[in-house]
């Protein structure tokens, strides 16, 4: 209690968003496989992957921050931009049901009553 904590590297320095590094080194084929599933996940709900990475760093109520990395002005508005999506509570759910998440992992549990774009934890600033 009392910790607060900033989530960051959401993106894995890359393979969630297609390349296939993992932390600056050659990803491994489980790690490719392991977003694979993530992919195919993101796809049925038609939402861009990275959009759904980005809010999972927001989903533990101890965070507080997410730091992501851009390089140009416009890469900081595309981030902003992937916190426009609504991430339903279905698609956590079919996470742990497709073995993404392990039980474990905190999720919520109703759809905000009052969705207008941000996952709900976060702030822009």
């Amino acid at each position: 209690k009392g910790v607060n904590v900033i989530n960051a590297s959401v993106f894995g320095s890359g393979l969630l968003w297609g390349n296939n590094k993992m932390y600056y080194e050659d990803a491994t084929h489980d790690h490719i496989s392991y977003r694979g599933g993530w992919q195919a996940l993101a796809t049925k709900y038609k939402i861009p992957l990275p959009a759904v990475a980005l809010q999972f760093a927001f989903l533990p109520e101890v965070v507080t921050a997410v730091c992501i990395g851009a390089r140009t002005p416009e890469e900081v508005q595309q981030n902003v931009e992937l916190l426009q999506y609504h991430i339903p509570v279905s698609l956590w759910k079919d996470a742990k049901e497709m073995d993404l998440l392990p039980d474990w992992i905190p999720i919520p549990e109703h759809e905000p009553d009052d969705f207008t774009g941000g996952c709900g934890n976060c702030t822009i600033g």
